[in-house]
């Protein structure tokens, strides 16, 4: 089994790395880049640099609260606990929690999902299963001789 990397902190450090490593960031203040570096790591979009104005206030506001130090990770996993716990108490029937992978280990192609869509595999534990995120994967890869049958979702 390979050796993934487990640490949050440190994912999140290597993911800001790359990206300051591979996007030009010359047109952004360098008290903004900051800001900038995860506004691309939060929609995986490194064109967006080219649409970002600043000055006023946000761009204050924004720079403080990075400079508050308020760990991204830590702020993430606390609204992601949460939004978990509501959607356990809305629905005790459905699954509400990651989504277990399966197929082959050494296959040719892996599929990553971000995460569980909030009516299909956050409902089913199956992923890409449930809503309209799987219709597409799972007719294209049949299609392409990847997978065989039907993935319908199952709880």
């Amino acid at each position: 089994m390979a050796d993934y990397l487990r640490d949050p902190e440190e994912i999140y450090r290597l993911s800001l790395a790359r990206i300051r490593h591979e996007v030009d960031l010359t047109c952004i203040p360098a008290d903004l880049t900051g800001l900038a570096l995860r506004l691309v790591h939060a929609c995986a979009m490194p064109e967006i640099l080219a649409d970002l104005a600043w000055g006023g206030d946000p761009a204050v506001a924004g720079a403080a609260a990075l400079g508050r130090g308020a760990g991204a990770q830590r702020d993430w996993e606390a609204r992601l606990a949460a939004y978990r716990a509501e959607n356990r108490a809305a629905e005790p029937s459905w699954h509400n929690a990651p989504v277990a992978s399966f197929g082959e280990p050494g296959a040719r192609l892996l599929i990553v999902g971000l995460a569980p869509g909030r009516r299909g595999a956050n409902r089913t534990g199956r992923p890409f299963t449930g809503d309209f995120a799987g219709d597409l994967p799972y007719d294209t890869l049949a299609r392409f001789g990847f997978a065989e049958g039907r993935y319908d979702a199952r709880a």
